[in-house]
């Protein structure tokens, strides 16, 4: 038996009814998660610990490491930035807590045989790890738009292949002040995480950032560097959509998960030089994809969408910048995500005066809504009047 054996004849899709025949469940959900390729490459071996899929000394010895009982005491590095960054000692002892993976999480409880229930106090849907706390989570997404560090965060997850490596590229790529803004909105998470559960007080993102923005504040003031302004990203809050030039078209589009169904779905709004709304189209895909992976199959969606359509004056914008920063590097690897960049690529090489910008996720909030609402539709649905879920975002985009 091979993979194309486990296929809709003649498709590019998974046969769920005979995977769920063949495989148990834990293995359906894995299988079903991995984004299949339509234009039907040859096989080849990948490696599967590298973004790039390709096989390298450094990471084979990263993953032998790993497989040491101290390994997470050996990212000195990594401990290094932690404690030199000015924060309250309380925020670096609970980061490096969470690097280390030390935190009673009620997974971490649960793997210990102490009776709780594993899910998150927030969601009260996915296991609460590190991970979903922290970057997957609905409410600490809020907390990253909120504190403006929405784009930063989704970028370094996306490339990021456990919590421990998300956490050592944020502090690395930020400059000092972004790095200890990241590490208090975290602390003030998790503050209002044990709150959650301890006292039953429920409160918005925008408290919880607001904490998180006096308690930095305050300590910046003992250390004598002054009244840092927390609110400093006005970019990321006040970029809007704009129209395009004739006689061009503009297309946005955006990938979304819905944990509940295991489904990954997206959305794309086209709209003209006068900011009209022109065509929609919805598609959702089983299985849960990597984010950098579903952003990029969004756009190829997109792309391929807008070449049988015949349009071939059209600007598209996503909110995912690593995808637009893949189709303009010279780099190619040979992992899934790769090879869906790889057909973006000739797709846009195809057509000169097709390009793809990356846009603030404000300017992307049509996409962005119907990407979330595409599971509620038909697959894939094709919409020629605006759905009720985008039409008040198209009214907002629409003026000047």
């Amino acid at each position: 038996m091979v993979v194309n054996d486990l296929l809709i004849p003649g498709t590019s899709q998974w046969d769920v009814s005979l995977l769920e025949e063949l495989f148990c469940g834990r293995d359906v959900e894995e299988i079903t998660n991995s984004p299949l390729n339509p234009s039907g490459v040859d096989d080849i071996r990948v490696w599967h610990y590298d973004k790039k899929g390709k096989y390298m000394v450094k990471s084979s010895y990263r993953i032998a490491r790993n497989f040491s009982e101290d390994d997470n005491r050996e990212n000195s590095a990594l401990w290094s930035k932690i404690w030199k960054l000015k924060l309250p000692p309380k925020i670096k002892h609970f980061v490096w807590r969470a690097c280390t993976n030390c935190l009673p999480l009620r997974s971490n409880l649960s793997r210990r045989n102490i009776v709780v229930e594993p899910v998150c106090a927030f969601c009260r849907v996915e296991m609460e790890t590190c991970w979903h706390v922290f970057v997957s989570c609905r409410y600490c997404r809020d907390c990253w738009r909120e504190a403006g560090l929405n784009d930063f965060v989704e970028e370094r997850a996306a490339a990021a292949e456990s919590f421990t490596e998300f956490m050592d590229t944020g502090i690395t790529d930020a400059d000092h002040w972004l790095a200890a803004k990241l590490c208090a909105v975290m602390w003030s998470i998790w503050r209002q995480r044990n709150c959650e559960i301890w006292e039953n007080s429920h409160t918005s993102a925008v408290v919880t950032v607001r904490v998180a923005a006096v308690v930095l504040s305050d300590w910046s003031i003992s250390l004598g560097l002054g009244n840092a302004e927390f609110y400093n990203n006005t970019e990321e809050h006040s970029q809007r959509w704009k129209k395009p030039n004739f006689p061009y078209m503009k297309c946005n589009v955006d990938a979304a998960i819905c944990q509940q169904r295991k489904l990954t779905g997206i959305g794309v709004v086209l709209r003209n030089d006068q900011g009209e709304f022109i065509v929609a189209r919805t598609i959702y895909f089983p299985g849960i994809y990597a984010i950098r992976e579903a952003e990029a199959i969004s756009v190829r969606e997109a792309l391929s969408w807008l070449h049988d359509l015949g349009i071939r004056q059209v600007v598209v914008e996503t909110d995912a910048k690593y995808v637009v920063d893949s189709l303009t590097s010279h780099e190619f690897g040979i992992s899934e995500y790769d090879f869906v960049i790889q057909e973006c690529r000739a797709f846009l090489q195809s057509e000169p005066e097709v390009s793809a910008k990356f846009v603030r996720r404000n300017a992307n909030m049509v996409a962005h809504e119907l990407a979330k609402g595409s599971f509620s539709f038909d697959s894939p649905s094709v919409w020629n009047f605006p759905p009720l879920c985008i039409v008040n975002l198209l009214s907002l985009d629409a003026l000047d």
